[in-house]
């Protein structure tokens, strides 16, 4: 029996840059995307500040990972301190602090357990603060600074689906590397225009999943970047 369509932001995005690369990471797992230095460090990133916050867990001065190939990277954590308590000083009593957040919803919007067969769209709240009619939703990202609106409002939306009370979302990126913030703010309004804009893509990847087709789609990123190797496009090609 085949695995039951759900998707994410992060697997949206994955297939709509390539379905073949998509297809043999993601579905039938014949290749294993390399995880490194940078990835690493995003997660390590994550970890401690997912413990400071729901611990108390003090933050090391420098984050450090190696990746299976021997590369190094490293990032300061200076800043990072002050703004977790900036951002947590806006709670009070009142308010739901959440931490690594999952939300799943069905087909219907409606919120299921995280690994149900009904199971239709997944996504991680890094930090969030809830608080009757208002939220703040935070996203570390530890990479080059770019904004993603789209990704902003998906996030939006599904707290509001998972919080009927909620009519006004802020959502922000917190670049870590310098402690930039990128924030946007949507309201219950914008639930269906968000929705619009996601559910004709979301269309597009279910009809590759039914059939089974997962063209590849070249880029810049095929000769050096991808490890997909019996790909035609792939700089290290085997026929």
């Amino acid at each position: 029996m085949s695995k039951p369509f759900a998707w994410s932001y992060s697997s949206l995005t994955a297939f709509e840059t390539c379905p073949r690369r998509y297809y043999e990471t993601r579905v039938a797992k014949t290749i294993v995307e390399p995880q490194g230095a940078p990835l690493l460090l995003g997660n390590a990133a994550h970890k401690c500040l997912e413990l400071r916050v729901s611990r108390g867990t003090p933050i090391p001065k420098l984050i450090q990972v190696t990746a299976t190939d021997g590369s190094t990277v490293s990032q300061s954590s200076e800043g990072w301190e002050t703004m977790i308590k900036a951002i947590l000083s806006k709670a009070d009593d009142s308010t739901e602090t959440v931490v690594e957040r999952q939300i799943c919803l069905d087909d219907r919007f409606c919120e299921t357990d995280w690994f149900s067969k009904t199971a239709w769209v997944r996504g991680v709240i890094d930090l969030g603060l809830i608080k009757e009619t208002k939220a703040l939703l935070v996203d570390w990202k530890i990479g080059k600074r770019r904004l993603d609106s789209d990704q902003l409002q998906l996030f939006s939306a599904l707290a509001m689906h998972v919080w009927p009370k909620l009519e006004r979302v802020v959502t922000g990126f917190v670049w870590l590397k310098n402690n930039d913030v990128d924030k946007q703010e949507f309201t219950r309004a914008d639930i269906p225009e968000i929705w619009e804009r996601f559910l004709p893509r979301v269309k597009r990847m279910k009809q590759a999943f039914d059939a089974s087709t997962w063209p590849e789609r070249p880029s810049g990123l095929c000769k050096h970047w991808c490890p997909v190797t019996t790909c035609p496009h792939n700089g290290g090609y085997e026929s």
